[in-house]
């Protein structure tokens, strides 16, 4: 659990098929859990912190929470998935668009036989509490490592088996 993130909302899903839904909560609970001393100590998960020495393992809020997914399979073996996640924290010190944290995940697959597939993954992410990694030569004013944009991609071969 370093880091773990859980979110507990109560909300309206509207699931308009089976490949697309929205779900919408007023009131979420999100905490961001650094639960090993020598990462907390880093602060670069939005753990609450002050120095090396001073920090804190979870952090706590209390917003909004909008997710929307849509998934498909396409010529019975090409499955698309995507899934954007909002979170607004009401308790935050500052406020505005900006202080929104995105999660957008994406997935492309080509199954090439029963069970094992190519995927594509991108995730992209913006979180104004949470550091991300500065280009190489980029200065730093000590504020700048948040306020980036986080990308990861991934090519990965998955096997899959259900078991009915």
């Amino acid at each position: 659990l370093a880091p773990a993130n859980v979110i507990v909302a109560t909300g309206l899903d509207y699931i308009h098929s089976d490949h697309l839904s929205v779900f919408f909560a007023p009131i979420a609970y999100k905490s961001v859990m650094v639960l090993n001393d020598d990462i907390a100590a880093l602060g670069v998960h939005g753990n609450p912190w002050t120095s090396a020495d001073e920090y804190e393992q979870v952090k706590h809020e209390m917003g909004a929470n909008l997710r929307a997914k849509y998934t498909n399979l396409y010529y019975e073996k090409l499955t698309v998935g995507s899934e954007l996640n909002l979170f607004y924290d009401y308790l935050a010190d500052e406020h505005g668009a900006e202080f929104i944290d995105l999660i957008w995940i994406n997935e492309l697959g080509y199954e090439i036989f029963k069970g094992i597939s190519l995927n594509l993954l991108v995730d992209v992410r913006w979180d104004r509490d949470v550091a991300s990694v500065l280009p190489e030569g980029t200065v730093d004013d000590g504020l700048e490592k948040f306020r980036k944009w986080m990308i990861t991609e991934a090519f990965v071969i998955k096997y899959n088996y259900v078991i009915k």
